[in-house]
């Protein structure tokens, strides 16, 4: 009958006396003497002592000694497998007779090694985020579905101006503790549309998601993306990390460079100028808005603002007079080469016919080439400069012709 139950149990079992013979074991002790390779016991044997180490075996000695004692525990032991020594949840439970004597004990023991190796895993990977979250310039915090945050890193402290405490026990998360969320195009953002809260809604991972918030008196700017933590079978996070950048000095220097940009534009607009720059090296190229108009390109079909400088040629030898085209392209190759040219000026016409006078002026700047690796220059359109010129000295001529006439003295 105890052979019976010994394997009913689907944990290994077996009956042990006070000299170490085992009396009974049940098949799936058996199973793992067979699997550890060494000496499977029969009944009346002594249990096996290959492949531990004494202090191993002193465990175990200790523990039939408190079971022999009259004590049950349960208590975690290793024992022999293929692979090594695994770990175990070890339950003694001594048998005694009449007088009182424990004379046997009844052991089982359950494989814990990779629950074992799981929590240990576990460990390591938490020490190993909280060294990274604490060592990151920029904020990483931890949220649940619901919004509670369940990790807060100092980054985020200074930047949010929330300290971990206050973070952990809020039961809403970040989002009702800020104040004045916009998206980059100012429009107001919902709690419920921020990155974390879309990623946790539907798995997807956000990347450089820019926000601004009200922090400390003043607009801050951050730059969110959002990694899903998903449990594998499930379809949804169970959590989702969070990374924010503060990126309100990157924004005011953007933003800036924007109004810059706009009043360029406008001054470019106003003295019908256009500016660019050729890197030799990279074949990179930059054109202002105002260029485009001067030639008359149209950015949809022309080629883009970085096109190579190849591509920008053949588009505005197209717009190039063709009585000057020759000329300009000579002199375009001479200065492209390296060498030394003066002012170009040239007539360009549109596509509805219009013949207009431009004026290039181009110079070396020193790039990363070399010192004449990259040109800059503008071209400007001198149509009406010309024309009111053209006038002037046709109103000279006429004055002279008519001194010459003796008029002008009349006059």
């Amino acid at each position: 009958m105890l052979r019976t139950l010994l394997d009913s149990l689907p944990d290994a079992a077996w009956l042990i006396d006070r000299g170490r013979r085992i009396l009974a074991a049940n098949e799936e002790y058996r199973r793992t003497e067979r699997l550890a390779g060494g000496r499977v016991t029969a009944d009346g044997d002594k249990a096996s002592r290959d492949g531990y180490a004494q202090d191993v075996l002193d465990a175990w000695d200790a523990c039939y000694e408190r079971a022999f004692a009259g004590e049950s525990f349960t208590e975690e032991l290793a024992f022999a497998a293929a692979d090594g020594l695994h770990s175990a949840q070890v339950t003694f439970a001594p048998l005694g007779d009449g007088d009182g004597a424990q004379r046997l004990v009844v052991v089982t023991s359950r494989d814990t090694t990779q629950r074992t190796r799981a929590q240990a895993a576990l460990a390591d990977s938490e020490q190993l985020f909280r060294s990274i979250t604490a060592a990151s310039h920029d904020a990483i915090f931890v949220q649940a579905p619901g919004g509670r945050i369940l990790a807060w890193n100092d980054a985020a402290t200074r930047l949010y101006g929330i300290d971990e405490q206050t973070a952990l026990s809020s039961p809403e998360g970040l989002g009702a503790m800020m104040h004045g969320l916009r998206d980059e195009g100012g429009r107001p953002v919902a709690v419920d549309d921020l990155p974390s809260r879309r990623t946790l809604a539907t798995g997807e991972p956000c990347h450089d998601a820019v926000l601004s918030f009200e922090g400390d008196g003043a607009e801050r700017w951050v730059s969110v993306s959002t990694s899903p933590l998903v449990r594998e079978g499930e379809s949804l996070p169970y959590a989702v990390v969070v990374t924010a950048a503060d990126v309100t000095e990157r924004h005011r220097h953007e933003e800036t460079v924007r109004r810059l940009a706009a009043a360029r534009d406008v001054g470019e607009s106003v003295a019908h100028l256009g500016t660019f720059t050729i890197d030799f090296v990279s074949g990179a190229t930059t054109r202002s808005p105002e260029v485009f108009r001067l030639f008359d390109l149209d950015p949809a079909e022309d080629p883009p603002a970085d096109a190579a400088a190849a591509d920008i040629r053949r588009a505005i030898e197209t717009r190039v007079h063709p009585d000057d085209r020759e000329r300009v392209l000579r002199t375009c190759d001479e200065y492209f080469a390296g060498g030394q040219t003066g002012p170009v000026d040239f007539r360009v016409v549109h596509r509805d016919g219009t013949v207009r006078d431009i004026a290039a002026r181009l110079s070396y700047e020193h790039g990363p080439g070399g010192p004449r690796s990259k040109v800059a220059g503008y071209f400007q359109d001198v149509t009406e400069r010309l024309e009111q010129q053209r006038e002037l000295e046709r109103a000279t001529q006429i004055w002279s012709a008519a001194e010459q006439a003796g008029i002008g003295s009349t006059i």
